[in-house]
């Protein structure tokens, strides 16, 4: 059985990366229960980055439901975040304070 390593480093250097959307799953970090947002690169890099496990109109998991599906952030709008897997994505990406990057946002290409 042939098996092949891939790097645990999630992270992308700071700048706009093309990637496509792979799907978002439930998730837990020392923070408790997450969602997990998953892409990969035109590199063929896969990431993943973290947000809120209940989205709202004032968190991430709010704001990247609406990047993802380009409706608006709104009450009690649904979004399935299944329909958009495959789609391609710019995404944003900005340096943080402890010398590693975020996703900020990203936006349908």
């Amino acid at each position: 059985m042939l098996l092949t390593i891939k790097s645990s480093n999630s992270s992308l250097n700071a700048g706009n990366h093309n990637a496509v959307f792979l799907g978002i799953e439930p998730s837990t970090t020392s923070k408790g229960e997450a969602l997990k947002w998953k892409f990969k690169t035109d590199g063929g890099q896969e990431v993943f980055y973290f947000s809120d496990n209940r989205p709202t109109t004032r968190n991430k998991a709010g704001r990247w439901l609406v990047a993802l599906s380009g409706k608006q952030l709104a009450e009690n709008v649904q979004i399935n975040a299944a329909d958009y897997v495959g789609k391609r994505y710019l995404l944003i990406v900005t340096p943080t304070e402890n010398a590693s990057t975020t996703l900020t946002t990203f936006t349908a290409i």
